[in-house]
């Protein structure tokens, strides 16, 4: 049988440091930022800006049953829908 010996590890040597230069941020550029022009403020009351909300007054449809409920109400009343003919 064959016995491997483990591999013997080197040293990985890291790599000196970079010199690294430092970073300075440029000067800000002084900016001349238009001036806001002059306006006037008109106060309006809540009803000029808003419309009052109107409701739908119609009644809604009648609901339709489901086929649950449809199954329901024939066992109930034991009308059983029968494919075959009753002789």
């Amino acid at each position: 049988m064959l016995i491997k010996e483990p591999a013997e590890e080197i040293p990985k040597e890291e790599p000196p440091p970079l010199p690294r230069e430092k970073f300075i941020p440029s000067p800000m550029q002084e900016e001349s930022l238009p001036l806001p022009k002059e306006g006037h403020i008109i106060q309006r009351s809540e009803d000029e800006i808003s419309r009052a909300l109107t409701f739908d007054m119609t009644e809604p449809p009648p609901l339709t049953p489901q086929r649950a409920q449809h199954a329901f109400y024939r066992s109930q009343t034991e009308q059983i829908a029968s494919y075959n003919p009753v002789e």
